[in-house]
């Protein structure tokens, strides 16, 4: 069986579920996803979290991790800054694309569109998976 090679990458839990106790804490998307928040399961939460699985022993994987600079949902500092230097700790290949000006749904932007977010982050993702598979 072939193991994963690698990883485009988005958000942690946890980091999550704290950020929506700021920013919309009548609306929690991970206690939807996950079915309450982490003090009834933190486990759930652990489970979920691509950072509980930042090891040394599963460094063979690559990285890639997409956010929008300008992200209101997912806090870039506690989600993917804070995942990459993990994944660097445990000596894993890790890149990044930080989209400037971009907010969190900027993924649905075309790809074929000039000056979309899409068209921005299209050829370097393409680079990326071109070069690791």
């Amino acid at each position: 069986m072939a193991g994963v090679k690698a990883v485009i990458g988005f958000y942690d839990m946890a980091a999550q579920w704290e950020h929506d106790q700021i920013t919309r804490p009548r609306d929690s998307v991970t206690e939807k996803l996950l079915g309450g928040p982490p003090m009834i399961s933190r486990r759930i939460f652990f489970e979920a979290s691509p950072l509980s699985y930042a090891t040394v022993d599963k460094n063979g994987t690559r990285f890639l991790l997409i956010y929008g600079r300008e992200d209101d949902i997912v806090d870039p500092a506690t989600q993917s800054e804070r995942f990459l230097t993990a994944l660097k700790q445990a000596g894993f290949f890790a890149r990044t694309i930080v989209v400037p000006g971009a907010g969190h749904f900027w993924s649905v932007d075309p790809v074929e569109e000039n000056g979309s977010f899409g068209a921005y982050v299209g050829p370097r993702l393409l680079r990326f998976l071109e070069a690791q598979l």
